[in-house]
């Protein structure tokens, strides 16, 4: 099967069953087969991510930013990823960005949190697990990991 969503499919088995190299040449080619779909290169910078291999995962989550730069995970991502790589300020802008346009958008929020607590700035990281937590569409395992973001953000004095 060539097409662009079975491909895409195969790299979501092989990822899931830790098959990673295999995962990320279906996504690389299900992103061939569909050039404009953000979705084969998300999935590729996260496969990177967990490779360790983070300059080419930043490449990959800017490739599906550049296809779709309005997807909430899309942005989320690609703001960690920015900050893994040192590049705090863009990281920064783009989930600044983030929760402006989805304030709803608890991966934003948190990632913000964290962002502004290894910058240092503890009252802007308070105010960011502030609104993760303020969200009202909660699982409870989500409501623990911002539970565990404020006490981090408490503990950082």
């Amino acid at each position: 099967p060539h097409s662009r969503l079975a491909r895409y499919r195969v790299g979501r088995i092989a990822e899931e069953a830790g098959h990673l190299d295999e995962a990320l040449a279906a996504y690389r080619e299900a992103a061939t087969l569909s050039p404009g779909w953000s979705y084969p290169w998300l999935r590729s910078g996260l496969v990177l991510r967990r490779l360790g291999r983070l300059e080419e995962a930043l490449t990959a989550m800017r490739e599906a930013h550049a296809r779709e730069p309005g997807n909430r995970r899309v942005r989320a991502n690609l703001g960690s990823l920015l900050a893994e790589n040192g590049l705090a300020q863009e990281a920064r802008t783009v989930l600044r960005q983030l929760v402006r346009d989805h304030p709803v958008s608890l991966h934003g929020w948190y990632n913000l949190a964290l962002l502004e607590l290894q910058a240092g700035d503890r009252q802007a990281a308070a105010a960011a697990a502030e609104q993760a937590a303020a969200l009202r569409t909660l699982t409870a395992a989500e409501r623990e990991q911002v539970r565990r973001l404020r006490e981090a953000v408490a503990g950082a004095d």
